[in-house]
């Protein structure tokens, strides 16, 4: 048998140093080292920030998670603005985590991860956010509200379950009712295995 196969490799490593310390094989460095693309990080190209979010976002949306999402002006900046040491790893698994966790349809300052104060104006997508998040009608509505009652409890009641495996449960629960019970869409917008995340659904029960 024979096979015809082109081999892609990428990296964050400097590899000739690795291999003048003789942390890379030398003749695997040569067997890959055919055609190299310099990629810059995504801090040196801060024009593709915008729409390589755009694209992560409308991807969860394909995956029923995320769906009407947009950024506000302020949460644009904001991602445009961060270094992203992590590059476009980082830049999706954020845009993932803020689909998963929003309260509104409008992803704000907040709901970013990036380790940044929010920036909250009076009225305009905060508001709609706000007003969103009390009708909760995306099954992620009022979660922030649910997660202080739980703190709130962790500080009264020591019995019963813990707020952090309560927690758990209200968001499987709410990634489940957005991506409208597809285990597959909710296990990806989960960042875990389909099998993995029936095995929370029975531990949870969130079973039918």
């Amino acid at each position: 048998l024979t096979a015809d196969a082109r081999i892609l490799a990428a990296t964050n490593k400097h590899l000739e140093t690795e291999v003048e310390a003789g942390r890379f094989r030398e003749d695997l460095f040569y067997r890959l080292n055919v055609v190299r693309i310099h990629i810059p990080p995504l801090r040196q190209r801060r024009e593709d920030i915008r729409l390589l979010a755009e694209h992560f976002l409308a991807r969860q949306a394909e995956f029923g998670v995320g769906r009407r999402m947009q950024f506000s002006p302020e949460a644009r900046e904001l991602l445009e603005e961060h270094d992203w040491p992590g590059n476009v790893r980082e830049l999706e698994n954020t845009i993932q985590r803020a689909c998963v966790l929003a309260t509104g349809s409008v992803l704000l300052p907040r709901d970013l991860p990036l380790g940044h104060a929010p920036r909250v104006n009076a009225g305009g997508a905060d508001a709609a956010s706000a007003e969103e998040n009390r009708a909760g009608p995306s099954g992620l509505g009022g979660l922030a509200a649910a997660a202080e009652a739980f703190l709130a409890a962790a500080d009264t009641d020591d019995t019963g379950p813990s707020p952090l495996a309560i927690a758990e449960r209200e968001i499987v629960r709410a990634v489940l009712a957005r991506s409208g019970g597809d285990e597959a869409a909710a296990a990806k917008a989960l960042g875990i295995t389909r099998p993995a995340l029936k095995k929370k659904i029975a531990a949870l029960g969130l079973g039918a």
